[in-house]
């Protein structure tokens, strides 16, 4: 008696539940309040040129030092995560990024 292991299609018969639905919309969320500071950042950087106020090379400086800060934060929840909950450091990250989000928007 042989068995084949096809998971893959198991997987795709198996309904969506509520549980998928939180899910999505916990990364929906996450990716709304990422993508929204990075493209509100390059608007600010252009007008901030325009004004005067910085330098091409100041706002390279900027974009990079994100960019880096980001690298380093996923490779940190990713360790604290395996340490702790996923679950617990996404929804706690998705929380403070939207609550950092709304302060600046102040």
């Amino acid at each position: 008696m042989q068995m084949e292991a096809n998971i893959g299609a198991r997987l795709d018969k198996l309904p969506l539940s509520g549980f998928h639905w939180r899910l999505l919309g916990l990364i929906a969320a996450g990716m709304y309040f990422d993508s929204f500071d990075i493209y509100i950042a390059g608007t600010v950087l252009a007008a901030m040129i325009h004004s005067g106020k910085s330098t091409l090379g100041l706002n390279a400086t900027f974009v990079s030092v994100t960019f880096i800060g980001m690298m380093t934060g996923a490779w940190l929840s990713g360790l604290l995560g395996d340490l702790f909950s996923h679950r617990l450091l996404t929804r706690t990250s998705t929380q403070a990024l939207e609550g950092s989000a709304r302060a600046a928007a102040q």
